[in-house]
């Protein structure tokens, strides 16, 4: 069994949900089977390619990925290695889910995220379902934490 990897040169906004990536630059077939490889950080082993050492994402399996580094290897060959890109992937279900942010009043650090689970002293702020613009919508208070659950 192979699967194909395809590459692309996205120059949009990375933290965005509904990303377009166009058509893609390259591509290449893996003599092995999906279920093989890491999913989340997959590196893959590929022939050398010029146009891929330029690209920034790829998608194979179903899966988007930001490329994370390139580097040449001996016999011609290419080390790509990739982060999956979370937001591209699971949009369906991301944007079918409703979320809940909220705010610890009783703790001063947003940097604890369990805190409110813990002790159930806060408040909610509001409830939203998210849109295409991704997380960047909510710039108006630094202190909101989303928390989604996916079944």
């Amino acid at each position: 069994m192979s699967f194909t990897v395809y590459f692309y040169n996205y120059n949009g906004n990375a933290r965005q949900i509904g990303k377009t990536l166009g058509s893609s630059l390259a591509s290449t077939t893996i003599d092995r089977n999906f279920s093989d490889i890491d999913s989340v950080n997959p590196v893959l082993r590929i022939a050398y390619n010029a146009t891929v050492e330029g690209c920034n994402m790829a998608t194979m399996g179903g899966k988007t990925y930001f490329i994370t580094s390139t580097a040449k290897a001996a016999g011609g060959q290419l080390i790509v290695s990739m982060h999956v890109d979370v937001l591209t992937t699971y949009a369906t279900g991301i944007l079918a889910s409703p979320c809940v942010c909220e705010r610890n009043s009783a703790q001063s650090d947003v940097y604890l995220p369990d805190a409110a689970a813990k002790n159930y002293s806060y408040h909610i702020v509001d409830e939203y379902t998210l849109k295409d613009g991704g997380y960047n919508q909510f710039t108006y208070n630094t202190e909101l934490l989303i928390l989604m659950t996916a079944g």
